[in-house]
């Protein structure tokens, strides 16, 4: 299923005045921050094509705006946007994110960089992407 047009109101919030820390540190602690721990903040439906441009593979659009979708409006704000592909697809999905900050999550849910190349094991089924480690961005 392709996502239907959404007018993103149900995206979940932003700031337009959001930048990340300084050195990737904490301002509450000064302490530093691993770049995982920064905001993430979800991909629109809308924005998935372009996301996936060059990925020959199928993917689907799944979870809470895979409802949406179904029932043709947007039902609560979405932390998140989670987008299924064929585990044998994931080199060629993970080649089209190269220019992105991409994590795995190892169960219990500890986030991890999943390099280009690397093969995930069979108990991991969630990434996690975004443009680059200091900007927001979510697509799982």
């Amino acid at each position: 299923m392709r996502p239907a047009t959404y007018d993103g109101s149900g995206r979940g919030p932003r700031s337009a005045s959001w930048s990340a820390p300084a050195c990737c540190s904490s301002s509450a602690s000064g302490s530093e921050v691993e770049p995982h721990e920064l905001p993430w903040e979800p991909v629109a439906p809308q924005d998935l094509p372009a996301l996936l441009t060059g990925f020959a593979g199928p993917w689907w659009l799944a979870g809470g705006w895979a409802i949406d979708a179904h029932l043709g409006r947007t039902t609560r704000v979405h932390e998140d946007t989670d987008v299924l592909v064929l585990r044998r697809d994931q080199h060629a999905v993970r080649e089209v994110l190269a220019d992105r900050d991409v994590h795995a999550a190892d169960p219990p849910g500890r986030l991890r960089p999943w390099p280009v190349g690397e093969t995930l094991p069979m108990s991991v089924h969630d990434v996690w992407c975004r443009p680059d480690p200091v900007r927001r961005g979510r697509c799982s």
